[in-house]
């Protein structure tokens, strides 16, 4: 599911204790935005955010001492990409990794994905192969109808003919941006505090069991945190 962003955030938070004060990892950053434009109606609806993702990487010296199996770990802050689409709402979700799109270059100049349904194995075992990926609600205000929208279904949604025709990256020296998924999804708030407060979220959860009481919700909502949509 969507573990692996669970994971990077936990290793990054452990790993910024292990090298504070001490020169033992080089930093990269990078901050860049994301743009999805949608074809429907013969209109293009488009929605845009500014992520940062931060990439440590240990020194060669310093890696049997911190023992990360070779030292790598990253952080993401930021949010999810949402677009309005006369009135129903599509999120890329906050699990992009520039780092690992195939697509990425160097430089400021923006570039576009060769396919918005470019396929291979995510590295979170996603729930489906695609490496971009998107959700929607049917009822906004009720978490637990996230459906997972592929290129097989979006038309089920979001009707006849609507295509994502693009998904455009730019590197930028802008901070991360916030804002927008709350204002669309504004119980993620509650999200956010109950897991602050309890280490568990309100609406999403890992646990089986818990999860076995819904049986009607999608598999997607199944492997969902809030920080799929939000990280502070």
């Amino acid at each position: 599911m969507f573990i692996n962003l669970r994971k990077r955030s936990v290793i990054a938070f452990f790993f910024g204790l292990l090298v504070s004060g001490c020169d033992t990892a080089d930093k990269y950053e990078y901050n860049y935005k994301i743009t999805v434009s949608v074809e429907a109606n013969g209109r293009t609806y488009s929605g845009s955010t500014i992520q940062q993702i931060i990439n440590y990487k240990v020194k060669d010296w310093a890696t049997p001492l911190l023992g990360l199996g070779g030292g790598d770990s990253s952080e993401k802050k930021g949010e999810a990409v949402v677009v309005n689409v006369d009135g129903k709402y599509l999120f890329l979700l906050f699990t992009y990794f520039i780092s690992d799109d195939p697509n990425y270059r160097d430089g400021y100049s923006p570039w576009r994905v060769s396919d918005v349904w470019e396929t291979g194995k995510v590295k979170s075992g996603d729930y489906t192969d695609y490496r971009y990926r998107f959700v929607t609600f049917t009822d906004v205000n009720d978490p637990y109808t996230v459906k997972a929208v592929m290129k097989d279904n979006i038309e089920q949604y979001f009707g006849e003919g609507v295509e994502i025709t693009s998904i455009e990256v730019a590197k930028t020296n802008e901070p991360a941006t916030y804002g927008q998924v709350e204002q669309v999804i504004p119980w993620i708030r509650d999200e956010i505090t109950s897991f602050k407060k309890t280490f568990r979220g309100k609406y999403f959860t890992f646990d089986t069991l818990e999860n076995e009481k819904r049986p009607e919700v999608d598999i997607v909502y199944r492997g969902l945190s809030f920080i799929d949509f939000i990280k502070e």
